[in-house]
């Protein structure tokens, strides 16, 4: 689960553990949070060894874990949890489509499509609602299924603000939930963006329940909220140093832990 000063403490942790941030990037969803972060050794700017690699990836989880209330459940505990993986980039570093299939799918695995603070409920099949911002538009957003059944798929009508990558997020959501995209239809008018997916599942038709709707219909609203930056944009440019990421987020906590910034996302190279 986030809260406030979580990346901050991510970054010190790293620093404390003589880790050279070489790209970060992170999303904040629900009270969720996920991070990829590409490190390396403080000293030698060389990849990090497996034994250290796995102490490092303990302590971390230790972070995230550290102010668990002890109301919250068994299942929001082991959501709270650090993958580590060697990187085949040159310099450790992922371009753009390849990190953010990594959010894309770590937030998924925490459920971030689930409200924080109450029971999953979602809205009338089809019906749209509003998505608050920090300018205060009101902008729409309206998911709707309906099953195909002479043809065996279920069709996927989104509709809400047009965006740059948006087609990527329902996409990479539709696969990460393992279903085919048979064919599509995608259309921009007035600022607004029309999406139509007809799908099945890997390994049968069309959904079959209503419950399997509703959570699709849950994550594929999720996946666009995602990209919706609320409060203020922070812009920094300096030369990198070890520990730089590190300093910065930690003048953002201390300048006052209830105002600290809960990055939407973030990049650092």
């Amino acid at each position: 689960m986030n809260r406030a000063g979580l990346f901050s403490e991510i970054s010190a942790a790293l620093a404390d553990l003589h880790c050279n941030v070489v790209e970060a990037h992170a999303w904040s969803h629900n009270a969720r949070l996920a991070c990829v972060v590409y490190i390396s050794e403080e000293s030698t700017a060389t990849p990090i060894d497996y034994n250290r690699l796995t102490a490092i990836e303990d302590h971390l989880t230790t972070v995230l874990r550290a102010t668990t209330a002890r109301s919250t459940n068994e299942e929001n505990v082991k959501q709270q949890e650090v993958k580590t993986a060697y990187s085949l980039k040159p310099e450790g570093e992922g371009t753009v489509t390849d990190v953010e299939r990594k959010l894309h799918q770590r937030m998924l695995s925490v459920r971030d499509f689930e409200s924080p603070s109450k029971p999953i409920s979602s809205p009338r099949m089809g019906s749209p609602r509003l998505i608050d911002s920090s300018d205060k538009e009101e902008k729409m957003l309206s998911v709707c299924i309906e099953n195909c059944d002479e043809k065996g798929y279920s069709i996927v009508s989104i509709q809400c603000k047009d965006r740059r990558r948006l087609m990527f997020d329902t996409v990479c959501t539709l696969t990460d939930m393992q279903y085919v995209i048979i064919h599509a239809s995608v259309d921009s008018h007035g600022g607004y963006a029309f999406q139509e997916y007809f799908i099945r599942l890997v390994d049968r038709y069309a959904m079959s329940t209503e419950s399997e709707k509703e959570r699709v219909i849950k994550c594929l609203e999720a996946a666009i909220e995602r990209r919706v930056c609320e409060g203020i944009r922070l812009e920094l440019c300096a030369n990198n140093r070890v520990g730089l990421l590190s300093d910065i987020t930690g003048v953002l906590r201390g300048r006052d832990s209830k105002k600290y910034i809960l990055f939407k996302r973030h990049f650092w190279q």
